[in-house]
């Protein structure tokens, strides 16, 4: 019994072309970008709402434009911080709210969101004020 040999498929379009025009699409747009770095200064905070407001939110965090950080109304260090995410985290809280001035530097805001996330609380909502 003689078996016929398969014959094989020869591609009719080829994908050559196509990936040399994306690569000098590519090219162009890193070229012709700018490429800014960032920097804090860009960066518009909100203003402190006062402590009344936002001592009445639960799970929210103050911080002044000197960095000082209060939960309802006590200032607390970062290891204080640091002890009661991780309290309330293991309670089950998913988001804290950080009332921050808007003066503050953002590394300081930053501090106090990767303290919160390496507790184990995985949103933060930024309380801001709506433009006038």
């Amino acid at each position: 019994m003689k078996l016929k040999a398969e014959r094989r498929r020869v591609a009719l379009l080829s994908l050559t072309p196509l990936i040399d025009v994306v690569f000098i699409v590519l090219v162009f747009f890193l070229l012709t970008s700018k490429i800014r770095p960032f920097s804090d200064s860009e960066v518009q905070l909100a203003r402190a709402l006062g402590e009344p407001v936002a001592s009445a939110i639960p799970h929210s965090v103050i911080v002044h434009a000197d960095g000082r950080r209060f939960v309802r109304g006590i200032e607390r260090s970062a290891h204080d911080l640091l002890v009661l995410f991780a309290d309330w985290a293991g309670d089950g809280v998913k988001r804290i709210t950080i009332v921050a001035d808007g003066s503050l530097a953002a590394r300081s805001l930053v501090k106090t969101v990767t303290l919160a996330n390496s507790t184990g609380i995985p949103k933060v909502r930024i309380l801001t004020r709506k433009p006038d």
